[in-house]
């Protein structure tokens, strides 16, 4: 499983947890301070990820204090039993932060996605998975509060709920991250499949579009990971060394899917450094270019005149760096566009 569920496996989530909240750390503030050079501003998407960030760090505050004064990792055995009530109490908190720091990361890109998309289909699409997204988390904080009659044995070991009426805990355990996982999968293929069907993008521009987008596939990667852990776990197995396992992939989870929403806002950022350093501009000149030259481009694209009735000078061209709502006709809102590389195929017959 990656690391030791031993007497070291505390020390090791630790050790993940603080390299992982330094690279997010890094990452957020290179997003904020590219939005600042480049816009002026923050938008919303922005916003979101700086809460999910807090959450995240609050997340390993809590994992600290657990590995320290409660021994998180140690047998259950050698624990005395307030060790073992705080562990549960802690790890029912930091199972709820987790829930809004991922739904609030997932929005996030669902913005993003929202607005650079010219097509109603996707526009329609961010919508219902952020409200998805939104009864999801809420549903879950819920039903990990309320799992048991009282309330106050919701936050104690499975052991000592015997005299309170509960659900299963293990099937919540389970359903939270699966449930997480699906979303995961759905808001992180939804930019990719935007990307390869946009028809004013070059092949070697959207390769390069679907690698900073497709990032997140990572975080869907480690949400994987902890469906897998839990349903191959057995119920029994002792909780205080299993949970420094189950930490570090939500740690992974959330830390990878901040760096990956950040992605597309830190590649102006990369390429001013690499100017500094350089003499050549990369080639990624769509990422920040006039509206003329995108004309130019979308004039020679042989399919673009497949559309009639519409004008060509009124496309604005898709634009990580400036974010604009793109103006586009309503017939090309509507417009169900095939594959490029599948039309030159065709063409090419």
């Amino acid at each position: 499983m990656l690391i030791p569920e031993g007497e070291n496996g505390g020390r090791v989530l630790l050790d993940v947890d603080f390299s992982l909240l330094a690279l997010t750390v890094i990452v957020v503030a290179g997003r904020v301070f590219s939005r600042f050079k480049m816009q002026g501003k923050l938008r919303s998407d922005d916003v979101f990820i700086l809460l999910s960030t807090l959450l995240f760090i609050a997340l390993v505050v809590l994992h600290s204090v657990m590995v320290f004064d409660y021994h998180l990792g140690k047998s259950t055995a050698t624990l005395a039993q307030t060790d073992i009530r705080t562990q549960a109490l802690i790890g029912g908190i930091a199972r709820i932060l987790y829930l809004p720091a991922t739904a609030l990361i997932r929005v996030s890109v669902l913005l993003l996605t929202r607005r650079l998309s010219p097509y109603c289909w996707v526009r329609h699409s961010t919508t219902v998975l952020t409200i998805c997204n939104v009864v999801f988390a809420i549903l879950m904080v819920f039903l990990i509060i309320f799992t048991c009659n009282p309330v106050s044995a919701s936050f104690q070991p499975p052991p000592m709920r015997r005299k309170a009426q509960c659900l299963n805990y293990y099937t919540i355990q389970r359903v939270v991250p699966a449930g997480s996982a699906v979303l995961d999968f759905l808001v992180w293929v939804l930019p990719v499949v935007l990307v390869v069907r946009v028809q004013f993008l070059g092949w070697k521009k959207k390769t390069i579009a679907v690698g900073l987008l497709g990032m997140g596939v990572i975080a869907c990667i480690a949400g994987v990971m902890r469906v897998v852990i839990l349903f191959r776990t057995p119920g029994g197995r002792d909780p205080s060394r299993r949970a420094p396992v189950l930490g570090l992939w939500t740690s992974a989870e959330i830390a990878m899917g901040i760096v990956a929403a950040s992605a597309p806002a830190l590649w102006p950022l990369v390429i001013m450094v690499v100017r500094a350093f350089t003499e050549k501009t990369p080639s990624f000149r769509f990422w920040n270019r006039p509206a003329s030259s995108a004309d130019e481009e979308i004039a020679a694209q042989p399919m673009r005149q497949e559309q009639q009735g519409v004008p060509m000078d009124t496309i604005t061209v898709w634009n990580l760096t400036v974010e604009e709502d793109v103006t586009i006709p309503h017939g090309i809102r509507n417009y169900k566009s095939q594959e490029p590389l599948f039309a030159e195929d065709r063409q090419n017959q």
